[in-house]
């Protein structure tokens, strides 16, 4: 049997390790495509999780947000480049961060956004 705490830490690995792109392209329509592709791969993976761990459906707040952390975590440790054509960020990465911010608040909101 699982306990939460190992529940939650599979969880923020699922984030950590998340098969998309850790940044998003940063020109032209980069951070749509970006966006649609974290609700995608993350709306996917938490059903699939839920489905996985099934004592645990009603958690599914609580399995985002541990998600949400590991893929900010992995997000946050990419090196941050500097765009010509675009302003320097006073803090590097706040666009990125209210992206994934976004993105898991919709989660929770809608049941899931797997496409298969």
């Amino acid at each position: 049997m699982f306990t939460i705490d190992d529940v939650m830490r599979e969880a923020r690995m699922v984030g950590e390790r998340a098969p998309v792109d850790a940044v998003p392209d940063p020109t032209g329509e980069g951070f749509g495509a970006w966006k649609e592709e974290l609700l995608t791969y993350f709306g996917c993976a938490c059903d699939s999780f839920l489905s996985k761990y099934e004592t645990y459906q009603e958690r599914r707040e609580d399995v985002l947000a541990a998600m949400k952390e590991g893929f900010t975590k992995l997000l946050l440790k990419q090196p941050y480049v500097e765009v010509p054509l675009q302003p320097m960020e006073k803090r590097p990465r706040m666009r990125e961060l209210r992206i994934v911010e976004e993105v898991f608040e919709e989660l929770e909101s809608v049941p899931h956004h797997c496409t298969h």
